[in-house]
């Protein structure tokens, strides 16, 4: 009988054992679960985050723009009061641009010192720059073209965003991809 007691406690410690085993398992799983969980919803606010910073960015850009060539149009009228306020406000717009380009070149920066992994071409920006905007002969910063791409590639996900631009309303296609789990 003695015996009998002492295989039925050793049964139970055995079993106990691999219970805790396979809950350890079990919560690991869960932990990294969650870790990649967390990456995910960081990828897809990073992509949040830039289309809409870029959505206002070229909506602005092309207000501005539109009031630049007002005011450009506004200087070559005879009258010589008229004309020279059009041609401080022409030179406020631009330095309005210039500020606002230079926000959201810092919005990316913020974006990247978040942890965001955007592709290289994402910093190039929608409008052409060397260190200033480019412009026209009106004096409008150019836009480099009127569609671009923007891809975030992060360790679970891959997500593409696709900006068309039809007069200063920018329409965006946001796809993802989830990456198999036998090629991480």
């Amino acid at each position: 009988m003695n015996n009998q007691r002492g295989n039925i406690t050793m049964f139970s410690c055995l079993f106990i054992l691999m219970m805790s085993c396979w809950s350890l398992v079990y919560l690991q799983r869960q932990a990294s679960s969650f870790k990649s969980l967390k990456k995910k919803i960081i990828a897809y606010k990073c992509v949040k985050d830039l289309n809409g910073s870029s959505k206002s960015h070229v909506h602005k850009m092309e207000g501005l723009n539109k009031k630049l060539v007002i005011a450009k149009a506004a200087v070559l009228l005879p009258n010589p009061a008229l004309s020279k306020a059009a041609l401080l406000a022409a030179k406020g717009l631009k330095v309005a641009m210039e500020y606002r380009h230079a926000s959201f070149l810092k919005k990316l920066f913020d974006l990247a010192s978040q942890g965001c992994l955007f592709n290289p071409s994402t910093y190039k920006t929608p409008y052409k720059n060397k260190g200033v905007l480019t412009r026209d002969k009106l004096g409008r910063a150019i836009l480099r073209r009127k569609k671009w791409n923007s891809t975030l590639i992060n360790t679970k996900v891959v997500i593409k965003s696709k900006f068309k631009n039809t007069g200063g309303d920018v329409k965006i296609e946001t796809q993802s991809w989830e990456l198999p789990e036998d090629l991480l």
